[in-house]
């Protein structure tokens, strides 16, 4: 018997699409949430050029651990410039940037493409106690340079996914417009017909 899984496009684990669902595909959608307050950015904003925001936070977590291979090999780049890119400017002076570290590391540590590298819910209630932005941030650096290439092979099925769902929404969106133009058109002569 096949499961089915509900729920928007944007916050589904990259395994949903291929019919496997755990509690570390609620960790990813708790991530995307997490993500998704920080960054600003919506989970299928056009401003993550048709990608999804997962794919969008992957890449930067990515582009860390390349910047961090390429200077000098020792420690991770500066943890503020890799926020800076993440955090919406919005949220300005209002929030306190420790926090916000903290929150956007462990919104990529819950979205990481292998389900298997994805924190327990435990795991995350003791990172958002510890509030350790350093730590966490290592955290990111380590469990996305552990996977490097195993992501990005689920990125680009992500992304392969994405689009087939999207042309698949666009058909789904078409038949339920053409219903209602058909629904309205016959309301309309019953109407004129009183």
């Amino acid at each position: 018997m096949g499961v089915d899984i509900m729920g928007t496009i944007g916050y589904c684990a990259p395994e949903c699409f291929e019919g496997r669902i755990s509690t570390k595909s609620d960790i990813f959608s708790l991530g995307i949430l997490l993500v998704e307050l920080i960054s600003g950015k919506r989970p299928s904003d056009e401003c993550s050029q048709q990608r999804g925001l997962a794919v969008w936070a992957w890449q930067q977590a990515i582009n860390s651990v390349k910047c961090q291979e390429k200077v000098t090999g020792q420690g991770p780049p500066k943890f503020s410039s890799f926020i800076d890119r993440m955090v919406d400017p919005k949220l300005g002076e209002c929030s306190s940037l420790r926090e916000l570290q903290c929150l956007i590391c462990i919104g990529l540590l819950c979205i990481h493409p292998l389900e298997s590298y994805r924190p327990s819910i435990n795991e995350v209630l003791n990172l958002i106690c510890k509030k350790q932005a350093s730590i966490l941030y290592r955290m990111v650096i380590e469990k996305y340079h552990e996977a490097w290439y195993p992501a990005f092979s689920i990125m680009d099925r992500c992304r392969f996914t994405r689009t087939r769902d999207d042309d698949q929404m666009k058909k789904h969106i078409e038949i339920a417009m053409a219903d209602m133009e058909e629904h309205s058109s016959l309301l309309h002569n019953h109407n004129l017909s009183l």
